[in-house]
């Protein structure tokens, strides 16, 4: 299985840019009105200067009075109506834009389910949730009103244009090679003001990247007393990404401050110059230099939107340039399976043949290892941290494909068999329990919806878990605090238990808890696990020695091999590696936790 690249930079394709484009389709109609009232409003916008020419004029030359009250009327009526155009716009195209990253935004969630665990190796979770949350809203920006307010601007800008060119040639002359220097001028800074700002989004990202990781980190970290050093490391991420956001805005303002210093002094001050020897020698009116001054003011506006807007549209191309490649990436089904993959039949027996494994290649996990699964047989994982039997695990729920070797079901290449069909067959217990947010009943039942409430009561009974629902104040509907915190871990171990048992599953994987319980707990969740295993074939990453002793195959790991396999006695009378993990445990009670061999 190829695995996925890791997706970083800065860097956008046209491609994904039309990807882009297409969300934009089903609301076209919508995004065609929004654009003829834009066109509309533009209209509107030079129409203005050009009625306050003839209001001026009427005042300072031969005065008509309806003419004027017309004029002046008609100029607040446009205000009025360029106000009442402008709202509707905008509504209409916010909605659009929601309704556009609405789907994004559930797309790419969607997407990101349906990923590798290789995926999920190679990139952190907080850069994950920039990437759905922060990257597709700045995509909303870009589909509410960026797109329409770019054209809007540079017909504005030459509109404008075309007004002063054929009014007055002269101040076209004037004007324009100044507008020429701060379009290049613009272009030019804006660039630069996209790296600064390009900076601190990404130390930004590192920021909450960070948080995000130490925040699931938490009880470690109180645990180890690393509070003054995970505290000290934000405080210098933060320094940075202040730092960077100050360069940028710094360099972002002073140029700013320098083109309307250009436009609102210089380019005013040339006008003035050139109009006031203009109205004084006659050739033109005091009317038609205030237009003039008025559109050199609309022409420079639209400068400055598009040199802001350009930056806002380099950072929308960014984000939606990461965002689709992740809607690009192949899930792990397009990774492995075929048109000739085919669901899996009940399971007899299931085997490694001769499987290694590499999360990189320079550092191999797995190296050839052989063992078999029987229907109704229980077999433990022991060996030491690190030694490969979380891989097997994964490689067990196809989590990952082997680099070499096959994996059998039945004698047939698990690789022949659905993903999704594969996975209905086992049942996964961890040690890290998550529950999710909901009731009892919910968490018990997430991995299937139709299961029914007698069902799970039933369960609870079996693994001797209906104390648990008796003290919970509305029982099996009781809501559960965030990662089921007002639980203790026996009870949330409890209820993965109960979760495994109502789906049933052909195979159950079990990674036993090795924390410390008080005695009833310990007996409880014993029970609970006879219970799960009973007439179940099962694979258990066994911590306590009451669980390996009960199983019929134990396998020992050490560095990526098997180096011994058998039951207890057997393994005892070689007097090997698994005799000796045991003697190392002679002061621990048969009910503890084996932790040499965890």
């Amino acid at each position: 299985m190829t695995e996925p690249k890791k997706i970083q930079g800065s860097h956008y394709s046209l491609a994904e840019l039309r990807a882009l484009l297409t969300y934009f389709y089903p609301h076209r109609f919508r995004m065609l009105i929004a654009f003829v009232m834009m066109m509309t409003l533009t209209g509107l916008m030079v129409s203005r200067p050009v009625i306050l020419r003839s209001i001026i004029d009427n005042v300072t030359g031969p005065k008509d009075q309806e003419l004027m009250l017309f004029h002046a009327a008609l100029f607040v009526g446009i205000l009025v109506l360029a106000m009442c155009i402008s709202y509707w716009q905008s509504m209409m195209m916010a909605r659009v834009g929601l309704e556009i990253v609405s789907l994004i935004k559930t797309n790419l969630f969607s997407r990101v389910l349906k990923l590798s665990l290789h995926f999920f190796n190679s990139h952190k979770v907080g850069w994950l949730i920039s990437r759905v949350e922060g990257d597709t809203e700045q995509l909303r920006n870009f589909c509410s009103h960026l797109t329409l307010r770019i054209v809007a601007d540079i017909c504005l800008f030459f509109g404008v244009l075309g007004i002063m060119v054929t009014t007055d040639p002269g101040v076209a002359v004037r004007v324009m090679p100044m507008m020429i220097f701060l379009m290049i001028l613009i272009l030019a800074c804006s660039k630069k003001i996209s790296e600064y700002f390009n900076q601190a989004r990404s130390r930004y990202a590192e920021l909450s990247g960070s948080l995000a990781e130490y925040l699931q980190a938490i009880f470690l970290i109180q645990l180890y007393d690393r509070k003054s050093q995970v505290l000290s490391e934000l405080q210098k991420k933060s320094l940075a990404r202040m730092d960077a956001e100050n360069r940028a805005s710094l360099f972002s303002n002073a140029f700013w401050g320098f083109f309307l210093f250009m436009t609102e002094g210089v380019l005013i001050a040339i006008l003035v110059g050139y109009g006031v020897h203009q109205v004084q020698s006659s050739l033109m009116s005091l009317g038609t230099l205030v237009m003039m001054l008025e559109f050199s003011r609309q022409m420079a506006q639209p400068l400055h939107a598009i040199g802001e807007n350009f930056h806002a549209l380099q950072k929308s191309a960014v984000s939606a340039s990461r965002v689709f490649k992740i809607l690009n990436e192949k899930t792990e089904e397009e990774l492995i399976e075929t048109s000739e993959t085919k669901e899996a039949p009940a399971l007899l027996s299931l085997g490694f043949d001769n499987v290694s494994f590499a999360y990189s290649s320079d550092k191999p996990v797995l190296k050839g290892i052989s063992f078999d699964l029987l229907k109704g047989s229980r077999t433990a994982l022991v060996g030491a941290s690190g030694s490969g039997k979380s891989t097997t695990i994964q490689l067990l729920c196809r989590y990952f494909e082997p680099a070499s070797g096959r994996i059998l079901l039945n004698g047939e290449n698990y690789s022949e068999f659905s993903i999704s069909s594969c996975r209905k067959k086992i049942g996964l217990v961890l040690q890290d329990i998550f529950l999710f947010p909901g009731s009892v009943l919910d968490n018990i039942r997430v991995l299937d919806e139709s299961i029914s409430e007698e069902k799970v009561l039933k369960a609870l009974d079996q693994i001797g878990a209906t104390y648990l629902v008796q003290k919970l104040p509305m029982g099996i509907r009781t809501e559960l605090t965030e990662r089921g915190s007002n639980l203790s871990m026996g009870e949330r171990q409890l209820l993965s238990f109960a979760r495994a048992l109502c789906m049933e599953p052909e195979l159950l994987i079990l990674d036993e808890a090795t924390a410390s319980m008080d005695t009833y707990t310990e007996r409880v969740l014993q029970r609970a696990l006879e219970t799960l295993l009973r007439d179940r074939t099962s694979v258990i990453i066994a911590h306590r020695l009451s669980t390996i002793r009960s199983a019929d195959q134990i396998l020992v790991f050490e560095q990526g091999e098997i180096v011994e396999r058998g039951n207890h006695e057997s393994l005892m009378s070689l007097d090997g590696k698994y005799s000796e993990l045991i003697k190392m445990q002679t002061s621990v009670a048969v009910s503890s936790p084996l932790r040499a061999i965890a």
